[in-house]
C-alpha cells in the first residue's frame, strides 16, 4: 500500500465541496430547463399553430409538469 492509497480527512472534505457544487449546479438546470422550454413550446405553438394562447399554455404547463419528476428524480440523487 502507497501513501496515496492513504484517505485523509482534506480529501473528504474536497469531495464533499465538489458533490455540494454539482448538486447545486445539476439541480438549477433541472428546475430551469422545464421552465424555458415551456416558454419554448408556448412560443412555438402560438406562433406556428394555433394563435389561441389556452391551447398554448397547455402545452406550456404539459412542459413544466414533465421536468417535475426529473427534477425529483435528481433531488433525491443528492439527498
Amino acid at each position: 500500500m502507497d501513501n496515496d492509497d492513504v484517505l485523509k480527512s482534506k480529501d473528504i472534505v474536497v469531495v464533499r465541496e465538489w458533490v455540494v457544487k454539482e448538486r447545486r449546479r445539476v439541480l438549477s438546470a433541472a428546475a430551469i430547463t422545464p421552465i424555458f422550454a415551456s416558454l419554448f413550446v408556448w412560443l412555438l405553438v402560438y406562433y406556428l399553430k394555433s394563435h389561441n394562447a389556452s391551447m398554448s399554455t397547455l402545452g406550456a404547463i404539459a412542459f413544466l409538469l414533465l421536468g417535475v419528476p426529473v427534477f425529483v428524480h435528481w433531488w433525491r440523487h443528492y439527498r
